[in-house]
């Protein structure tokens, strides 16, 4: 991953249920209305992101021992930022706009990375990785957060 480079996340042209993000690794939904998806890193173990606790308002990502190797937990009934756990180390994401869906990723008040998403579509969110050190895990999950969050408030707003 290059540090400071935008990189897209864009359907699979050979499974409609894949988005890949280049250099980094892919998201794809398990089942056809599943909410759980697979995230598989270009490097390091798939682990599989899933909504927990009421309302999905808490997430893990679990790998294939079923260790969980991140977590979020929503704050605030209408805010969707909050504290991430991954790999044991504390992360916040947080809301960079209230009207667009930006979000960014920082650990000890340093950006480590920045998206903007628009649901699920042909090229659903852009990335700018801000340390080229970030986890590919890590990175993917915080992709699959906010598209949770965007789902959610296409979901208030019908």
């Amino acid at each position: 991953m290059a540090g400071d480079g935008e990189l897209v996340l864009t359907r699979s042209t050979d499974d409609r249920r894949r988005y890949d993000l280049a250099g980094v690794g892919s998201v794809r939904r398990e089942g056809l209305l599943g909410r759980s998806h697979e995230l598989r890193p270009v490097v390091g173990r798939p682990l599989v992101a899933r909504q927990r606790g009421f309302l999905g308002r808490s997430t893990e990502a679990v790998d294939e021992a079923g260790v969980v190797v991140g977590t979020f937990t929503q704050r605030g009934l209408l805010r969707h930022g909050g504290p991430v756990v991954w790999n044991g180390l504390p992360h916040d994401l947080t809301s960079r706009s209230s009207w667009k869906n930006g979000y960014e990723l920082a650990r000890d008040g340093t950006p480590l990375l920045t998206v903007e998403a628009r649901g699920w579509g042909r090229t659903p969110a852009r990335i700018r990785v801000h340390d080229d050190r970030v986890d590919p895990g890590l990175v993917l999950f915080t992709v699959w957060l906010v598209q949770q969050f965007v789902q959610q408030d296409a979901a208030a707003s019908s």
